[in-house]
């Protein structure tokens, strides 16, 4: 009896090996490159095999690039912009996955993150915005990391959309990847690329923006028509946790907010006198101090509504 019992068990624990257990060894073989290991875990709770395909769900989408790239690798050998690149993108993927998101992909030195898939976060728009404004602080005090100049910091854009959107395995049978898909991802890729513009680090769209408001201080920047869309979206950047503004910075915010009414009321020239008195310290009231001024000497259409369009991405 002895022996057929150790037989027995012997050949249960070898088909749970064979059988049972290889699911969870498979997806994490699949999933740990680009999924923080406690959504790993929840995903192998579930039992789900990744599989082909997707489902709509509200999710939070965050792109992040490095600002200068092109000249900066100019300046480096091909050897020196992989391994600059692997320490960069690793420093900065661990600060993400750190707050729940996982990596979609990586272009060269651009991040793309999902917050909210596969795992429900029903936070997913606060701990984007909570990556996004670490991976700034994180930035902020690397100058000269990454085997660059002493004196020179690396500075990267973002942007952060919340939508429903398309989220699943994408790809063929042999090969494919987690992903996000969808007009609301368009957007968060739209506001990386309309930093630019405005001279932000990070925006994020309306819908965001309505999930975070309890727990940030925002800063409401525009009206912005993007590259391919027919209705504008208000844009918003994040300034600090909600109640941690110093009494200065509130009054910088207060100031910026009377000029903004002022500009899109159309007095353009209170609304230049209040961006120019922020201008030195503060990138995104000197664009506005620009378009002020502008609006001054050539005054815009009858028909115009405060609404900035980008024509290029």
């Amino acid at each position: 009896p002895l022996m057929i019992l150790a037989g027995v068990f012997a050949a249960v624990s070898s088909y749970r090996t064979a059988v049972v257990d290889q699911d969870r060894r498979y997806i994490r073989q699949v999933l740990w490159h680009y999924m923080p290991p406690r959504v790993m875990e929840q995903l192998l709770r579930q039992r789900d095999l990744p599989t082909l395909g997707g489902e709509s769900r509200e999710v939070t989408i965050l792109f992040m690039d490095i600002v200068g790239f092109t000249p900066l690798s100019e300046g480096l050998t091909p050897s020196e912009v992989a391994r600059f690149l692997n320490d960069y993108l690793t420093e900065m993927s661990d600060i993400v996955q750190a707050h729940g998101g996982i990596i979609e992909k990586f272009v060269a030195d651009e991040i793309t993150a999902i917050f909210g898939a596969p795992v429900a976060d029903a936070e997913h728009a606060v701990h984007a915005v909570e990556a996004a404004l670490a991976c700034q602080r994180r930035l902020a005090q690397m100058k000269g990391a990454f085997g660059l100049p002493p004196d020179r910091r690396i500075e990267a854009r973002c942007g952060i959309n919340t939508g429903e959107m398309l989220v699943g395995n994408i790809g063929s049978r042999r090969r494919f990847t987690y992903a996000a898909m969808g007009d609301a991802a368009n957007l968060g890729s739209r506001l990386e690329g309309a930093n630019k513009f405005y001279g932000s680090r990070i925006l994020i769209g309306q819908r965001t923006a309505e999930l975070v408001a309890e727990r940030f201080e925002l800063r409401d920047i525009d009206w912005l028509l993007v590259v391919g869309r027919r209705r504008p979206v208000r844009v918003y950047t994040p300034i600090a946790p909600f109640g941690e503004l110093s009494d200065t910075d509130r009054a910088r915010e207060d100031a910026f907010r009377a000029a903004m009414e002022s500009y899109r009321d159309g007095d353009f020239a209170a609304a230049a006198a209040g961006f120019t008195a922020l201008a030195k310290a503060d990138p995104i009231a000197r664009r506005f101090a620009e378009f002020a001024e502008r609006y001054q000497i050539e005054p815009p259409p009858s028909d115009w509504n405060g609404v900035t369009t980008l024509t290029e991405k």
